[in-house]
């Protein structure tokens, strides 16, 4: 497939599956390698660029180039705010949560009861505009069974 018509699928899935970050991308393809370079809101519009690209028949590779740029005014004291108030609602299946921020950077520390609860912490942080990225370590905690009969008395 010629690297014109690659390109072209591949600004037009960009368009269909990123919306508006998608504006911010610009796209090369050499011989079926496609390069997307630019920047774009959050590390989320980053995997969904890169997740649209492979989708294209003809693309062999994909580099990606892109940079998570937050939006103007947004310090990590706002994002930090933001990342916060994502976890507020009662009944979160977290025990607890650190976030650390450092120039868009979420340092995600703490417990939480599952996997799903981990991976879910990472997923709702990534969909911020101005997260450049996440280092996920939080850490997966059983709930403790309680033992039975250790209130009854015999």
């Amino acid at each position: 497939m010629r690297d014109t018509v690659i390109r072209l699928d591949v600004l037009e899935e960009l368009h269909l599956e990123g919306g508006g970050a998608a504006s911010g991308i610009q796209v090369a393809v050499r011989r079926g390698c496609v390069t997307l370079a630019g920047a774009v809101p959050s590390s989320a519009a980053r995997s969904d660029a890169e997740r649209a690209a492979w989708k294209v028949r003809g693309v062999l590779d994909v580099i990606d180039e892109l940079l998570v740029r937050p939006s103007a005014g947004r310090s990590d004291e706002d994002l930090a705010r933001r990342a916060a108030a994502l976890f507020e609602p009662a009944g979160d299946p977290l025990r607890t949560l650190g976030v650390t921020l450092e120039g868009g950077w979420i340092l995600l520390t703490g417990q939480v009861g599952s996997e799903a609860a981990k991976a879910g912490a990472r997923k709702a942080l990534g969909t911020l505009p101005g997260v450049a990225g996440i280092v996920n370590l939080l850490e997966v905690v059983a709930a403790q069974p309680r033992a039975e009969g250790a209130l009854a008395e015999g």
